[in-house]
């Protein structure tokens, strides 16, 4: 081999390298990473790879599905599985048999269904009332009947029900009214104690009846004020207006629709709730326009 030439350093690091690539050359020559040559009857590292892919697609070695399947082969291997005789596990099977014999668990059974508890039907609560004005009572409306106007053919007036009114007066003067929900006017109404006349009553005791229920008042002293017709033009009801006094107390006996609440008034609170519009009741009006004449000094 002739060097390059070059100083005798260089060459000296030539040799060395020269040197180094010989040494490694014969190394390999002599143990070849790949293996000795294949003996006859010796399997090779090809078939060792072979052999323990077979394993690991078989049974394990140490599992009873090996063996079931018979002895192992000369070389102490078992035998390979082919892929024909491996069967698919069925959706019913799956979790309960293993394919590989390493004994997997059963599939958990499903969880049971949550009880179905039927409780009561829970009663509606009724809408909260606003704070002030109090609710009106349901008190149905009842219509009378009507008949046709002798004098007038074709024209219908009202059959309607005579009635008793009470203006009780106790001993300082002052005059009691009720108040209650009247469904025709669709509102509140402060008037005196008054009701119709049942069959076979007369006016005078249908007056002491109503002051009885409504305000639970007796009187000592009673005397007619004055009768009239409630709307001629219309109605066929006559009121008439009692005048009671000496009054003695005693609880009240409304019936099952009538709302009742009672207040004591004096001349001047009537005369102001009149003429300012907050007693509307006509019953009323006449009630005690008659008792003021009736006060009045004769001339």
């Amino acid at each position: 081999m002739k060097l390059t030439a070059g100083t005798p350093a260089q060459q000296r690091r030539q040799l060395i390298t020269l040197a180094a690539v010989i040494l490694v050359g014969v190394y390999l020559y002599f143990n070849p990473p790949w293996g000795p040559a294949p003996t006859p009857g010796v399997p090779g590292p090809a078939a060792r790879v072979a052999g323990a892919t077979a394993e690991v697609r078989g049974a394990a070695s140490n599992t009873p599905a090996a063996a079931s399947r018979g002895a192992a082969s000369p070389q102490g291997l078992p035998e390979p599985v082919k892929l024909s005789a491996l069967k698919a596990v069925g959706e019913e099977t799956r979790g309960e048999r293993d394919p590989f014999g390493f004994g997997v668990p059963p599939k958990p059974p499903p969880p049971p269904p949550a009880p179905v508890t039927i409780g009561p039907t829970p009663t509606p609560m009724p809408p909260p009332q606003p704070a002030g004005q109090p609710p009106r009572p349901q008190i149905p409306v009842k219509f009378l009947g009507v008949a046709e106007d002798p004098s007038r053919p074709g024209k219908l007036v009202s059959l309607s029900i005579n009635g008793a009114v009470v203006l009780a007066r106790d001993s300082r003067g002052r005059i009691l009214l009720v108040r209650q929900f009247r469904a025709p006017a669709r509102q509140f109404v402060w008037e005196l104690p008054a009701g119709k006349i049942d069959e076979g009553e007369t006016a005078m005791q249908a007056a002491r009846r109503e002051l009885k229920e409504e305000t639970g008042f007796t009187a000592g002293r009673w005397s007619k004020l004055v009768g009239f017709w409630a709307s001629p033009g219309f109605l066929g009801e006559k009121m008439t207006i009692y005048l009671a006094e000496a009054l003695r107390p005693g609880p009240a006996q409304p019936m099952d629709d009538e709302r009742i609440e009672r207040r004591w008034f004096t001349l001047k609170e009537l005369e102001a709730g009149i003429t300012g519009g907050r007693i509307v009741d006509g019953k009323t009006m006449i009630g005690l326009y008659a008792w003021k004449l009736r006060r009045r000094p004769a001339k």
